[in-house]
């Protein structure tokens, strides 16, 4: 543990404790979501969390994890594993969009065949009642 010193407007670089200072405040929102500012004690609230901004006063911290091992560290690493996770709601949409397929697929499929049968057994009228095709080779005046 390194001892940092920090000051109005500093950034908190990691998490460590609050080891002695004056009045300190921080704006825990980019933790937290709270727009209330946090203060900072050796009693009641020692804690200090990396990527908090110091609003008012001044102290000294014992830095006790940097990095990924950072509060801050572990809360973006379980962002990334939890967008490799389906949600409930995206598994019953793939399934639903899989199902539409198939239906899809198979209407496709069947138009297909009752078009060829019509077409190969002569049942193709024109709105007349006239065949619309006569079986043989297209000629040419």
């Amino acid at each position: 543990g390194e001892i940092v010193c920090l000051k109005i407007g500093d950034q908190i670089p990691a998490d460590g404790l609050f080891l002695d200072g004056h009045s300190l405040k921080v704006d825990e929102s980019s933790m937290t979501g709270e727009s209330n500012h946090v203060e900072i004690n050796d009693s009641k609230n020692p804690f200090l969390l990396s990527g908090t901004k110091v609003m008012d006063g001044y102290g000294r911290m014992l830095v006790t994890s940097v990095g990924m091992n950072t509060a801050w560290g572990e809360m973006m690493s379980s962002i990334n594993r939890d967008l490799d996770e389906q949600t409930p709601l995206q598994a019953r949409l793939n399934k639903l969009t899989s199902y539409i397929g198939k239906v899809g697929l198979l209407v496709a499929f069947l138009v297909l065949v009752v078009l060829l049968i019509r077409y190969f057994t002569g049942h193709t009228e024109d709105e007349n009642g006239r065949r619309e095709f006569n079986g043989s080779k297209t000629k040419a005046d």
